[in-house]
Parts: structure tokens; sequence; C-alpha cells
């Protein structure tokens, strides 16, 4: 049986969608910022496997700046 931790996203004081927006609008973050901060989330915060997990990050930071020209 695998037991999965799970809080509530009103118990983080900025939901991880947010901090993302932030650092692409207001910070000007690159794609590698934005792909390291959400490994970190994934692996340090929500306890997935980091097995393929950098690649995932970096292909989601990719197309979350390619958003950036719609601002």
């Amino acid at each position: 049986m695998i037991a999965f931790a799970y809080r509530s996203p009103k118990s983080h004081p900025r939901p991880y969608a947010d901090v993302v927006l932030g650092m692409l609008v207001n910070e000007h973050a690159t794609a590698e910022d934005i792909a390291h901060y959400l490994f970190k989330i994934a692996t340090e915060h929500m306890a997935l496997t980091d097995r393929g997990m950098a690649e995932l990050c970096d292909r989601a930071a990719k197309a979350i700046v390619a958003l950036r020209s719609d601002f």
C-alpha cells in the first residue's frame, strides 16, 4: 500500500501556479529558473520520484515561458 501526504492548497501561503506566474511576469524568469522551481516542488514538497522528473519540468517550463508573449 502506498500512502501519499496531501496538504490542502489553503495550507500553502502561495499556490505553486501563482509563484510560477509571478516568476514569469514579474521576475522575467528563464525556462531554467522555472524548471528548477518545478523540480524542487515536485521532489521536495510533493515527494515525487526524481526519475524522469527533470525532463518533465524542463518541458513544462519551456511551455510556460512560451506563454510570455501572450501577456
